[in-house]
């Protein structure tokens, strides 16, 4: 009789750096990792979650996705939603997405 499957992490998988999440309304999250990769977590209801490169410009943290980029103003522990047409779906403008602590 053998146990459970063990899986082991993968050690040169890239770390997440940052995870930022709503707190209220629908939710949306966004995971940042060290190697400039993110991966987007929307509602219940979405079966897509955009993966891509992200880049930090004056204040502004720009995710690209095949539909354009998704455009986040930056202020201490905290994204505020500017602009990005795949999240306007379920969020809306100045939306504010906190630094989660999990």
């Amino acid at each position: 009789m053998s146990g459970p499957e063990v899986v082991m992490a993968d050690r040169d998988a890239p770390k997440t750096i940052d995870t930022y999440s709503t707190i209220e309304g629908p939710s949306a999250m966004v995971i940042l990792q060290e190697d400039n990769n993110f991966t987007i977590c929307g509602p219940d209801y979405t079966s897509v979650m955009p993966t891509g490169k992200y880049r930090v410009d004056n204040g502004k943290l720009l995710l690209s996705i095949d539909g354009g980029d998704i455009i986040f103003s930056m202020e201490k522990d905290r994204l505020i939603f500017e602009s990005g047409t795949w999240m306007e779906n379920w969020i809306e403008k100045g939306t504010i997405l906190y630094i989660w602590l999990g």
